[in-house]
């Protein structure tokens, strides 16, 4: 009889240490697959994340041709554009030859660099509109 108690204590242990090894087994196989699916739900918001910038940005870029085609249907505002840049520019340009003198009176080279400044950056603000030029300048 005490045979058979041992015989049942050493089977008790040997399940006892069984199943201890099947639930250490079941415990690492759901935390690697957790760490799995963390990795991929991570991979998945990086690929979200690319996603959604890249729309952005061809969404930008098809604004800024539709731009370029209104550009083309209106030939006379292209014009005036080019008016507009081409007198800064010339002023700019002009305000160059005040610069030996620019010690000895700066205010004439400042009043034409400034002016022919402020002609080109008007010139851009006619092409693309006040609000959409505001738009630009404030991304």
């Amino acid at each position: 009889e005490r045979a058979k108690s041992v015989d049942w204590s050493g089977r008790a242990e040997a399940m006892k240490s069984t199943a201890s090894r099947s639930f250490q087994s079941v415990a690492s196989t759901a935390s690697s697959s957790a760490q799995s699916l963390q990795e991929r739900l991570g991979e998945s918001n990086v690929l979200q994340n690319a996603r959604e910038g890249a729309v952005s940005a061809l969404s930008v870029a098809s604004e800024r041709v539709s731009g370029a085609a209104s550009l083309a249907m209106d030939p006379c505002r292209l014009w005036r554009f080019v008016s507009l840049f081409a007198v800064g520019l010339a002023l700019v340009l002009f305000s160059l030859n005040f610069l030996p003198t620019l010690l000895i009176a700066p205010a004439t080279f400042s009043l034409l660099f400034t002016t022919g400044s402020i002609v080109m950056l008007s010139a851009f603000v006619y092409l693309s509109g006040p609000r959409a030029f505001l738009e630009q300048i404030s991304q």
